[in-house]
């Protein structure tokens, strides 16, 4: 199985999924962004570094059935829908949970994100980070525990309680939504570090980036 295969690579040395972040530099705007190698949905392993000429857009998130992360990307896939330069844009969303249930929290009857976006075919390349060292890498802000107030919000199900509560034990809950749009070269030209659960990049910003 794919679950829990996981290299970052950063500054030309490599971290193994036990080892620690490796990437000393800061994630900011006009930096090389660092690499990393996930698992997808889709049965492949990808590395960030494959899409270099490309416009591309990756998104952090918590686990696969987190209610707020499913509105925000319900709001992503239908700014996606509206943009006319949609085809030039590469977006890779990486949540913190593994291959499974990922995969079981954007096709399952259950899943949010399919139910508030609309969506049958989630239409971007989905991968998974169970262990945070690609939101490590990026430095992917925190926040207080909000597993409870996710909770409440939730339709219960035995697979979204099961998220609940083992990304509660892992942190994956405090994850704050991140969005990077990087150039061709896999240079950081903007990003945005939410300070709320529900904030997310702007159609505008995402336009002006693929106008460039």
């Amino acid at each position: 199985m794919l679950k829990d295969l996981l290299e970052v690579k950063g500054n030309g040395r490599v971290a193994s999924i036990m080892g620690q972040n490796t990437h000393d530099g800061d994630v900011k705007v006009g930096s090389t962004v660092p690499d990393f190698m996930l698992a997808g949905v889709d049965g492949h392993i990808h590395k960030l570094s494959d899409f270099r000429g490309m416009k591309v857009m990756v998104c952090f998130y918590r686990y696969s059935y987190c209610p707020a992360c499913a509105y925000t990307i319900s709001k992503l896939i239908g700014q996606y829908k509206k943009l006319a330069w949609a085809s030039k844009l590469m977006v890779i969303t990486v949540f913190r949970t593994d291959v499974e249930y990922l995969k079981k929290g954007l096709e399952g009857s259950d899943a949010p994100i399919r139910r508030l976006s609309g969506v049958h075919c989630y239409p971007f390349l989905a991968l998974a980070d169970p262990n945070g060292c690609a939101a490590s890498t990026f430095k992917v802000d925190r926040k207080g525990d909000m597993k409870y107030r996710a909770f409440l919000k939730a339709v219960v199900t035995p697979s979204i309680f099961r998220e609940i509560y083992l990304n509660g034990v892992n942190g994956g809950d405090t994850l704050l939504p991140s969005e990077f749009l990087i150039d061709e070269n896999g240079v950081l030209v903007d990003v945005m570090r939410a300070k709320k659960k529900s904030e997310f990049m702007t159609m505008e910003r995402i336009s002006s980036f693929l106008l460039l």
